[in-house]
């Protein structure tokens, strides 16, 4: 339990330093991307793994 506080701390940090570039990159392109593009590409992404797992888990492939 004594090293409970750098282990949160640790983790904190490391999401962070692991975050702030996707974050600040996002900010700073947001003006310049697509939004209705990338809206479409991540939900066709979405449903065509959503559909493999649920393929996968029932047998029907391999």
């Amino acid at each position: 339990m004594e090293a409970f506080l750098p282990v949160l701390a640790g983790a904190v940090l490391g999401l962070v330093a692991a975050n702030a570039p996707a974050i600040w990159l996002g900010h700073r392109f947001a003006a310049r991307l697509p939004v209705q593009g990338i809206r479409l590409v991540s939900a066709l992404l979405f449903t065509f793994l959503g559909g493999w797992i649920l393929l996968e888990v029932s047998g029907r492939l391999g």
